[in-house]
């Protein structure tokens, strides 16, 4: 059921009963343009290796606090329910207060959240697309349907898109329609506050790295000019302690991957956010 670390992230102890838990969930099966998801946690991890483990801006470091790296789910490639199965089996064993769950693609955000749902009152999706189709080429479980699945589970009412560019007109409607808080990158252009106000509700945040411009994220499954820059979201990282969190969509092969060590930079503060 779960693959056992030969790296954990910054070193932390590895398949211990703590208040946080670190899941590795390589799914990709549902990728559509650039593939390769599936290393996003072996890559996150070993960029964290080349990390100091100490925030100076939340001037703590990540190993203060009772975290745990469980390692990876053993998924299933091309099947996505038994894959989301495995998932909850996993977390059923590992039964943690809160998590950081690196993916994989989008698509693992559907599984956690059906496990977690009850324990989620504001879901707060950050992506350069609102991954809100009925369905994709076919399949309901896709990354590009990740957002209408998370809606359909906790309610709509309790999501907040955050940064997106990348839509279509019909997909703006259904947003509408649906009543869905939904806020563009061009949005926040305007004004930065829109990332505090989401952030200080976020009790899960789930982070497609594509959101980022692919300037300093070019390893992501659908890369999209025009996005925020590390900065924007640092600035406002200060407001964030959410529950749950998901890290998703780093799409590379190399362990040099300069998107990867964002990914772990990124992680490092949030795990930090989540429990100081």
């Amino acid at each position: 059921m779960l693959f056992t670390p030969e790296l954990s992230m910054f070193s932390l102890p590895i398949r211990k009963k703590t208040k946080t838990a670190i899941l590795g969930v390589p799914f990709d099966s549902s990728q559509s343009i650039f593939a390769g998801a599936r290393h996003g946690p072996l890559t996150i991890r070993f960029a964290s290796t080349t990390l100091n483990d100490f925030s100076l801006l939340f001037r703590r470091r990540v190993s203060e606090f009772s975290i745990s790296d469980w390692g990876d789910v053993e998924v299933v490639y091309g099947d996505f329910h038994k894959t989301q199965q495995l998932v909850h089996k996993a977390l059923d064993l590992i039964n943690a207060e809160k998590y950081l769950f690196l993916g994989g693609d989008h698509s693992i955000t559907i599984m956690t959240v059906s496990y977690l749902h009850n324990r989620v009152e504001t879901y707060v999706h950050v992506d350069a697309d609102p991954d809100f189709e009925e369905s994709y080429q076919g399949f309901r479980y896709s990354h590009g349907c990740t957002l209408r699945r998370v809606g359909e589970i906790i309610g709509f009412e309790k999501v907040i898109l955050v940064g997106y560019r990348a839509t279509l007109p019909e997909e703006l409607k259904a947003l509408e329609d649906f009543g869905v808080e939904a806020y563009s990158t061009y949005d926040i252009y305007e004004d930065e506050s829109i990332l505090k106000n989401a952030f200080k509700k976020a009790d899960y945040l789930s982070l497609d790295l594509d959101v980022f411009d692919p300037a300093y994220v070019p390893e992501v499954g659908t890369p999209e000019p025009f996005g925020l820059t590390p900065q924007q979201f640092l600035r406002n990282i200060k407001y964030l302690q959410p529950k749950f969190v998901d890290i998703v969509e780093l799409t590379t092969t190399r362990l040099n991957s300069i998107t990867a060590v964002l990914a772990a930079g990124i992680a490092r503060e949030i795990l930090i956010a989540m429990n100081r």
